[in-house]
């Protein structure tokens, strides 16, 4: 069997076409086997993009024919059993190559990129092994190559063999792997095996969809009022710059979503989306997959980090910071960004050059914005070099900001026509009693503009707030298990939040939150975005708990979300503000604001903890609760939690 797995789509989908037809033409009897098994990944994406991904996995060994090599000399017949293959492509033809000794570059504008192929083969392939290592995975090899599909084997002469141009066969991209390392002739091993079978099955895994997901898409497909207003933007899309504003729960990101979804079915445009943390990058991108019923749709539809996205534009221009410790130095990042955001404003061309040169990566009609008050002059004044201002759609928190305390302004340069502001005011995230609660918070702690209008087709929700330390145990998830299935949802349905005072080193390595380690040591799932290797990957099972810390919980939401510790995040962003001078704000409204991004996380039920019974985050909390009406707002000690949440099941079935 040889089989094609579009893991992400891009362009490469038809090279991987192509490399499936060379294998064919080489073995034959492979394509009907069921025995032997060849695996075409296309878009492998997360820890590091791979473009094509290709495992090898054979009942006997192949016998590999004698090939003549660029150098003149033979190859050695041999035979393969088990491989993998990371697959750099670059679609271009030779004038757009530079070569220096071994190495050969791309060019971006009449000059070399700055990192050789040669060396992002070596990326991708350090990452591979970096992400087997980091699941206990079987130790085995990683053969890289570089596939230049368009580039004549005379401009290669000289070049490392292991980089083969356009009229490369199957056995000539084995054998250019083998000269790298031997060890593609090894044995095969059960072992090996086995570990070749495991990171197959684990990259391709897509995260599930609960009952909780579907039931939320059909809601979002069907809604007449939701369909005309996303029409309307999408008249205004390409022609001005379309901001939407709103505070958390306003439905920003759900959103840009359904106008990605509208440009990409009905127009054929191509959508990127980007955001800041990998955590939401993820949530986004499966937002996106549940809407997306329209065949050909997902290939022009990409999500993606700011941090990935612009480090590849430095790169590709050679304008990257010089390395420090082998790493780009990140603060410099920002006066990279500010220089190339002038350069390209001069040189136009260079864009062209780079969207005809890197399609996947660069070639989008519209690039969508979340958290837009996030970025800094320099991001926002590339982009806008880069793709227009009228081909924006921002996303703006309002107050809810994370990497700077003055949100940034998008209006500056832009004349009034140009520019269209829609404020969304009413929750489409949380239940009625949820949003009146957040409201009452807000007035409570002197946030006198903080409003979000209740929707009346949402009523409902709850709110418990337990007060006392080791609420985090078995009990307390176990009753917190059964409310969700009272409601229709699953494990993966509920957002946990900690503070970092509940983050610790695993001893495995990495990161891990307590009460994450209380759930696996009990048995149950978890995905636990405490360790930063874990953001890039979507959870995979339903009955996974979904735990990430504060900072990461923005533009996140739960059927039921757990705040634990909220007491420890007020009195952490009261100590760490990250303020900057010349910021005209104070710590006490810095933590404030952060106290009604965590809130405002849940759809149904909320549930906080206070550690300290002594915080005056509890005086707070009490003086927003008398507001409510009668039982909307329990209180409760850790001990006694559970059996506070058994009585909700009892009263929902």
């Amino acid at each position: 069997m040889i089989e094609i797995v579009e893991v992400s789509p891009g362009n490469e989908l038809p090279v991987a076409k192509r490399l499936q037809a060379l294998i064919e033409a080489a073995w034959p009897d492979v394509a009907s086997s069921n025995d032997d098994r060849v695996t075409i990944l296309v878009g492998v994406r997360g820890f590091r993009e791979i473009d094509l991904l290709v495992f090898v996995e054979l009942a006997r060994p192949r016998v590999l024919p004698a090939v003549r090599r660029r150098d003149g000399s033979t190859a050695p017949v041999s035979d393969v059993a088990a491989a993998v293959l990371v697959v750099e492509v670059k679609q271009l033809d030779g004038s757009r190559f530079t070569v220096q000794g071994p190495q050969i570059f791309a060019n971006y504008g009449g000059s070399k990129g700055g990192r050789s192929v040669n060396a992002q083969i070596d990326d991708c392939v350090i990452a591979l092994r970096d992400y087997k290592r980091r699941y206990g995975i079987s130790d085995f090899f990683v053969h890289g190559i570089g596939w230049l599909t368009a580039v004549a084997p005379e401009l290669l002469a000289g070049v490392s063999p292991w980089i083969v141009g356009a009229d490369a066969g199957w056995i000539a991209m084995l054998d250019a792997a083998a000269q790298r390392s031997p060890a593609l002739y090894g044995a095969k091993a059960p072992d090996v095996v086995r570990a070749l079978a495991t990171i197959r099955e684990t990259l391709v895994l897509k995260r599930v969809l609960t009952p909780r997901d579907r039931k939320r898409t059909n809601a979002l497909c069907h809604d007449v009022i939701a369909s005309e207003f996303v029409e309307s933007l999408a008249r205004l899309a390409g022609n001005k710059q379309i901001r939407l504003t709103g505070r958390g729960g306003s439905g920003k990101t759900t959103t840009l979503a359904l106008l990605a979804k509208r440009l990409a079915s009905i127009e054929g445009e191509r959508v990127l989306i980007v955001t800041y943390h990998k955590t939401l990058r993820g949530d986004i991108a499966h937002l996106i997959e549940t809407l997306l019923d329209v065949p050909g749709v997902a290939a022009r539809i990409r999500v993606e980090t700011a941090l990935t996205f612009f480090t590849d534009v430095l790169v590709a221009l050679d304008a990257a910071p010089k390395k420090v410790a082998g790493r780009i130095d990140f603060t410099a990042v920002d006066a990279a960004l500010a220089v190339t955001a002038v350069r390209v404003a001069k040189d136009p061309e260079l864009v062209l050059l780079l969207k005809e040169t890197e399609p996947r990566r660069f070639a989008y009609d519209y690039v969508f914005i979340d958290e837009a008050q996030d970025w800094s002059d320099a991001e926002r004044d590339l982009i806008r070099a880069m793709y227009g201002s009228e081909n924006l759609v921002l996303a703006d928190g309002l107050e809810q900001l994370v990497r700077r305390q003055t949100p940034c302004d998008w209006n500056t340069g832009i004349a009034k026509p140009a520019r269209h502001t829609q404020h969304l005011g009413r929750s489409l995230r949380m239940t009625s009693n949820l949003a009146a609660f957040a409201n009452a918070f807000a007035s409570v702690v002197g946030l006198r503009d903080w409003v979000i209008h209740p929707v009346e087709e949402l009523p409902g929700g709850r709110i418990v707030i337990v007060v006392g330390n080791d609420v985090a145990n078995v009990p307390f998830f176990a009753a917190v298990r059964r409310l969700l299935a009272a409601g229709g949802a699953s494990a993966l349905d509920a957002l946990v939040c900690v503070p970092p005072a509940m983050v610790r080193d695993a001893p495995g390595g990495g990161r891990e939150s307590t009460c994450g380690a209380a759930l696996r040591a009990a048995g149950a799932p978890v995905w636990d975005a405490s360790d930063e290797r874990v953001r890039d990957e979507a959870p995979t099972d339903a009955h996974a708990w979904r735990v990430v810390q504060y900072d990461s919980c923005r533009g996140l939401e739960g059927w039921i979300a757990i705040a634990f510790g909220l007491d420890q995040l007020f009195g952490n962003k009261l100590k760490y503000p990250n303020l900057a001078p010349g910021d005209l704000d104070t710590a006490e409204n810095v933590a404030r604001r952060w106290l009604m991004t965590a809130l405002t996380r849940a759809v149904h039920t909320l549930v906080i903890t206070v550690a300290d019974p002594q915080s005056p985050l509890v005086d707070m909390l009490r003086a927003a609760a008398a507001t409510m009406p009668p039982d909307v707002v329990e209180w409760t000690t850790a001990a006694e939690s559970p059996d506070l949440l058994l009585q909700t099941v009892r009263a929902a079935n």
